[in-house]
């Protein structure tokens, strides 16, 4: 059994969207043919990829926290005095 992922990047993130999975089943999900396609489980990830001082961080962050950062805004971050950033601080 095999399977593949449909992923959707960076050039609709002002908008999220579940990507085009194709000719995948009939309009009620079913498959009717043998061999054919069915769509699985959905999943998402926000992630926030932040640079500042010539470093780099990534956050997985909650939706709610994703959306009110724009590409290019500037975000508040705390970073750890071992190193790494909080991604807790992001608010």
């Amino acid at each position: 059994r095999g399977y593949r992922t449909v992923k959707a990047g960076p050039e609709i993130a002002a908008q999220p969207m579940w990507p085009s999975l194709g000719n995948i089943g009939n309009a009620n999900g079913l498959v009717s043919t043998l061999g054919a396609e069915r769509a699985g489980t959905r999943r998402e990830s926000y992630v926030l990829q932040l640079q500042a001082g010539g470093k780099n961080w990534t956050c997985n962050v909650p939706e709610n926290v994703w959306i009110k950062y724009a590409q290019g805004a500037t975000a508040p971050l705390q970073i750890r005095t071992v190193g790494g950033a909080d991604c807790s601080s992001l608010k």
